[in-house]
């Protein structure tokens, strides 16, 4: 069966194209910014300009290094959307079979990383990588999981919040609670859990800026994505398991304000056609 993509320029431009291309651009400038521009005596001045102290600058600005290089995962759900809005014959469907080829791809790379000695020594991340990650699965094989996983069994739009809130919501709360975190939970903070809260409810009100209502299941989305940071469930790596709940969460939410009806069985709760309709962009 032939496969028919065409470029299509929409009559007008959506608010959550704009805002996703927004972040695209953000992105790009503070990579380039931080990785080739600004001197790392800049960075450590502006830190302790804004407060933070001076015994944590080091450490804010080892983890800055490390975010900044995960922050090439917003290409992932950002693409998946310009996809789905400029190519004509681009469906969810599609999205899978990438996504898949993809996760499939980075295993195959990560395991030759674990097991294969020279791969290892010369591996161009591994001077990035956390300790526990340098002879074991990284966090970007859990991170592929946690794209699939979304993609496959979630509407789109729902799908790229919750990727939204893995990538920039962990990256706030890493580094709030690295600069400023001093009220300990485990061994997460309060202000870095608050902080990624806020920044997770601000995408998911832009992302679905268009829909009534939409801030009580984002709300709900957010909170979620923030607790399972925070307390990281059944031990599993936070990059799989945020766009997973989040995921649930905003599906949850959605269903019941495109109902508002009393639902009982929980299956109702996962009506997927029900709430892709609602969150469908037209």
């Amino acid at each position: 069966m032939a496969i028919d993509f065409t470029f299509e320029f929409p009559s007008q431009l959506r608010y959550s194209t704009v805002f996703l291309l927004f972040i695209l651009t953000a992105f790009v400038v503070w990579f380039l910014g931080f990785l080739f521009v600004w001197p790392r005596e800049m960075v450590t001045k502006a830190l302790g300009n804004v407060g933070v102290a001076i015994k944590r600058i080091r450490r804010t600005v080892q983890e800055m290094e490390r975010k900044t290089f995960h922050l090439a995962g917003l290409l992932l759900p950002i693409n998946y959307h310009l996809l789905l809005t400029f190519v004509r014959g681009f469906t969810q469907y599609h999205g899978i079979i990438i996504i898949t080829l993809l996760t499939w791809l980075w295993f195959v790379v990560d395991l030759s990383r674990v097991y294969i000695p020279v791969v290892n020594r010369n591996f161009p991340l591994q001077k990035i990588a956390r300790p526990n990650e340098l002879h074991s699965l990284s966090g970007v094989s859990f991170f592929m999981i946690g794209n699939w996983l979304a993609i496959v069994f979630f509407p789109p739009r729902i799908a790229i919040c919750a990727l939204l809130f893995m990538i920039l919501g962990d990256m706030s709360a890493a580094l709030f609670g690295i600069s400023f975190g001093n009220i300990k939970i485990g061994k997460k903070s309060l202000e870095g859990t608050t902080a990624m809260f806020v920044v997770c409810f601000f995408i998911g009100f832009n992302v679905f800026y268009d829909i009534h209502m939409r801030e009580y299941p984002v709300f709900l989305g957010a909170l979620v994505a923030a607790v399972v940071e925070l307390y990281e469930p059944f031990g599993i790596n936070d990059n799989l398991t945020i766009p997973f709940f989040s995921c649930l969460a905003l599906q949850f939410g959605f269903h019941r304000i495109s109902t508002c009806v009393r639902q009982y069985g929980w299956r109702e709760f996962l009506d997927y056609s029900i709430v892709e309709t609602l969150v469908q962009e037209t």
